[in-house]
């Protein structure tokens, strides 16, 4: 054999074996012995667990992972609540740690990239640490003072030699996964010196530039899902009424989307994040805004998809789904018999403490006051029991005609009218168009009062 064929089947093999190769993360957790490890993946604040194992007499640990693992942080869950952030790369991890505190008392003797984000994390906990008692103080504190002036170059001063640290740690580790994470997530870069309300300003503007949106490997990490949820935080006031809520929101639901954009697998988690968090907040005004001003992307999670083209679907000018069933007494029922010139459709499920509140609102200020040519009022409650809600009924006294959904949150007419929550209202006009999704009375009456 030629020493240049044994060369090159050698360097075959090489490739083969490495490509068949394993990553291992071997760890030990002083105090922490004879007990379950799990490891988790990331996919923006979801984990998935895809290994464990149990620490030996020692608090040693290894798990190997195949060479195919994707790059991103991982989560280490043990004990009670313990937890730690692992960046997975191609190189071999080591490290040591006390269960007490894990996070400040590890070092990694194997792993230079772990071992810069580590030096990250601390230096942002102890900034974050500090900081938060002095927030409150150039909030609130009266700034012609020399205590004020002090605590902000004691702010200011923190921030720096933050700064400074982070940039050290991209200047020794440039063009790695690790760098890219830590450019991301990085403090905002505004002028600490300011006063806190123009930081704040600045805040708004600025928040986003430094979030690499075309990254799609961030989203092995909680990065892009912390930072979406700190971004609204400063957009976030103290008002009640859902309208004012939405346009305090919009510029923020709007900057995120748009950047976003530069990155298919990016965009689809953003819009199904704000989707999903803004649904669960109850707040279906932001959810429909989003629906109706932004494309969905080709890629969005099928459930996504399919509530976000019925949003579509319920947007104000169109015809509202139609109803077909029977009403709590037997009757038959279909809405676009309805020949009023309005119709008010309420969604409501018995104990429920805000339907409680606003339906015998409706009674007196609607159907006690208006026509039955001038608006129909119905009822449809969300419940499997017909007697529970006819218990409610009488109790509360809901006159106008009643529908039970049997099948409560499961009923097609709920997935329909995308409820989410109750109580819920939809206002039609006489072709059973929708003409709003009231969030108060006083939507209502300015209708009706026309």
């Amino acid at each position: 054999m030629s020493k240049i064929k044994y060369l090159f089947i050698l360097l075959f093999l090489s490739i083969i074996i490495k490509s068949f190769g394993q990553i291992s993360l071997e760890g030990k957790i002083d105090g922490y012995d004879n007990s379950q490890i799990f490891l988790a993946s990331y996919y923006g604040d979801f984990k998935a667990i895809i290994d464990s194992t149990k620490t030996d007499q020692k608090g040693n640990f290894n798990i190997l992972l195949p060479n195919k693992t994707p790059i991103g942080l991982y989560k280490i869950a043990f004990g009670q609540g313990k937890h730690l952030d692992i960046f997975i790369g191609k190189e071999n991890i080591k490290f040591s740690t006390k269960y007490f505190d894990p996070s400040l008392r590890i070092h990694f003797i194997d792993s230079p990239l772990n071992t810069a984000l580590y030096r990250y994390i601390n230096a942002l906990r102890d900034a974050n640490f500090k900081t938060q008692f002095l927030k409150p103080i150039l909030e609130y504190y009266p700034q012609n003072n020399r205590f004020y002036n002090e605590t902000k170059m004691e702010y200011y001063g923190i921030y720096n030699n933050l700064n400074m640290e982070i940039d050290r740690i991209l200047e020794e580790y440039p063009k790695t996964w690790i760098s890219t994470y830590i450019r991301s997530d990085r403090p905002t870069a505004i002028n600490r010196k300011q006063d806190y309300s123009e930081q704040k300003k600045q805040l708004k503007l600025h928040f986003l530039d430094s979030i690499q949106f075309n990254q799609p490997s961030l989203l092995n990490s909680s990065l892009f899902s912390n930072k979406i949820i700190s971004y609204l935080a400063i957009f976030q006031s103290n008002e009640n009424d859902p309208h004012k809520i939405k346009m305090d929101f919009i510029p923020a639901i709007k900057d995120l989307l748009e950047r976003a954009s530069s990155n298919p697998q990016v965009y689809a988690f953003v819009y199904s994040y704000l989707i999903k968090g803004f649904e669960d907040n109850n707040l279906d005004l932001l959810v429909q805004y989003i629906a109706e001003n932004f494309n969905s992307p080709t890629n969005l999670n099928p459930e996504v998809y399919k509530k976000t083209e019925i949003l579509k679907n319920l947007s104000m000018g169109n015809t509202a789904p139609s109803i077909i069933t029977k009403d709590i007494t037997g009757n038959p029922f279909d809405l676009n018999k309805i020949k009023a010139k309005y119709t008010l459709l309420i969604f409501w499920e018995p104990n429920c403490s805000s339907c409680e509140r606003y339906l015998p609102e409706i009674r007196k200020e609607i159907f006690d006051l208006y026509s039955k040519k001038e608006i129909q009022i119905i009822g449809l409650a969300i419940s499997d029991s017909k007697e529970e809600v006819e218990e409610n009924i009488k109790r509360f006294n809901y006159p106008w005609k009643n529908i039970v959904l049997a099948k409560a949150w499961e009923s097609k007419i709920v997935e329909e009218y995308a409820v989410s929550g109750t109580p819920k209202f939809f206002l039609l006009d006489r072709k059973k168009r929708i003409i709003s999704q009231p969030q108060s009375m006083k939507e209502i009456l300015i209708y009706l009062n026309e």
